[in-house]
């Protein structure tokens, strides 16, 4: 039987993450699988239920009900590792506070403003335990990251070059009418003129990098965008056309943080990623953003409006040093993101240790409609199999897809998705093994 089943969302988000849960609770005797929530649905599962599920995200039933209901039947042990937990305006937070059955999951918390969040609206088993994916900034992982040398040579960039980091999150900028229509309920503020204002920040942004491209050959820019957002055709005419310019997905965003000179910044929350790695951020605001659209932790951080700051600042790197010597953000920071000694991954597996040997943490039975979920089941795996069957090129996949048109088009925007999110079995033995070799003889 398997003793914890985590399921992930975005790879190169989360991969480091929980694989390190998943060696440590190897090391502890635990049976442990990882699995995409992109995954068409599988029954086995019904038959083989994990004792503890551990989720990216539950905000509600819908979550529970999708990724648990109907995927492992029912389930009493369930944590959340929440990996959103900064939001921009005042009344955002309580609308992402999980609710319904939801709520009586373990809900892991990285700072002192979630948990009490949490707590004060009836989350009864929030859990502060600081954020995992820190730890990696931590002592015990010196030497995780590649080298500046090596991760460079696997793109052709110039090592010798001063290097831009663009840390993007513009995922409004590809979001329709009717999407926006249905995140509307989670902001307190206009989305739609949130859009504008990415849309607009974006253009300009990519306009300052092309004029900085043509006037300065010693400067090499790295693109980072978010994991939600689209192939894009202006970036890839960029990165033609300029051979500075790179657009990468690949590796953690921590990764590129350790080894680029400096770190510019919309309004990512990985910007705390590179506060913690010791490489502040300049913040890129060609248009301002209205009231309530701003990250608290990010008020007072080094923001420029227009391209003559952008150049004086990335010309001058001891600029960006001596503003935020003038104007710290430690303690706007340490409301949201524990930033101690100790390591989140190991309270983190102390808690799914004590879910599985305990039922002080459970998720009371709901009520659910059985034989629906077992049409559902039927239902994905039959899809399963005609995807299957398309990439094997079967006469009987070929057949079904005549008969629905438009499902060729679907089942290869889930075959691009996964390809694009699934964890490989070859990366998760790569990662274990580097996990193993930097913690082998450390006592943390």
């Amino acid at each position: 039987m398997i003793d914890v089943m985590i399921l992930y969302e975005h790879k190169n988000r989360e991969m480091e993450s929980i694989l390190l849960l998943k060696h440590e609770l190897m090391r502890r005797g635990y049976k442990v699988r990882l699995k995409s929530v992109f995954e068409l649905k599988q029954i086995r599962y019904f038959l083989e239920k994990p004792k503890v599920i551990v989720c990216p995200y539950l905000y509600s039933d819908v979550e529970l009900h999708k990724y648990i209901y109907e995927v492992f039947g029912s389930a009493d042990k369930i944590m959340n590792l929440q990996w959103e937990q900064v939001y921009a305006g005042k009344s955002t937070y309580k609308k992402r506070v999980p609710s319904g059955n939801a709520a009586n999951a373990v809900h892991i918390c990285w700072g002192k403003k979630q948990y009490e969040l949490l707590k004060q609206n009836g989350c009864r088993n929030a859990v502060l335990t600081g954020p995992i994916h820190m730890d990696f900034l931590k002592p015990a992982f010196r030497g995780w990251y590649m080298s500046r040398e090596k991760l460079f040579a696997q793109y052709g960039i110039d090592p010798g070059k001063k290097t831009l980091l663009f840390i993007s999150s513009f995922t409004m900028f590809y979001k329709t009418d009717e999407e926006l229509e249905g995140l509307r309920r989670f902001f307190d503020f206009d989305i739609f003129e949130f859009r504008d204002i990415s849309v607009l920040s974006r253009n300009t942004i990519l306009d300052w990098f092309e004029r900085l491209l043509k006037e300065n050959d010693g400067i090499n820019i790295v693109y980072r965008p978010h994991p939600g957002e689209l192939s894009d055709e202006r970036l890839s005419r960029m990165c033609e056309k300029y051979p500075n310019m790179y657009c990468i997905s690949d590796h953690s965003v921590k990764q590129w943080i350790a080894d680029c000179d400096i770190i510019l910044n919309w309004m990512s929350t990985a910007g705390v990623e590179a506060h913690f790695a010791g490489k502040p951020n300049l913040f890129l605001r060609p248009c301002e953003l209205r009231s309530g659209m701003e990250y608290d932790m990010f008020r007072s951080s080094c923001k420029v409006y227009d391209y003559d700051a952008f150049v004086s600042y990335t010309s001058d790197s001891g600029l960006l040093e001596q503003y935020y010597l003038d104007h710290p953000i430690d303690q706007a920071i340490s409301e949201y993101y524990i930033n101690d000694e100790d390591y989140a991954y190991l309270r983190i597996c102390d808690m799914i240790e004590e879910m599985l040997k305990t039922n002080k943490h459970y998720v009371p039975k709901a009520d659910y409609d059985r034989v629906g979920l077992v049409k559902s089941a039927v239902r994905e795996n039959v899809k399963k199999a005609v995807y299957d069957g398309r990439a094997e090129n079967s006469p009987i996949a070929k057949a079904v897809m005549r008969m629905r048109p438009g499902l060729d088009k679907r089942l290869y925007e889930y075959s691009e998705t996964l390809s694009r999110e699934y964890i490989t079995l070859d990366e998760e033995k790569a990662v274990i093994k580097r996990i193993h070799r930097i913690l082998k003889g450390k006592k943390i």
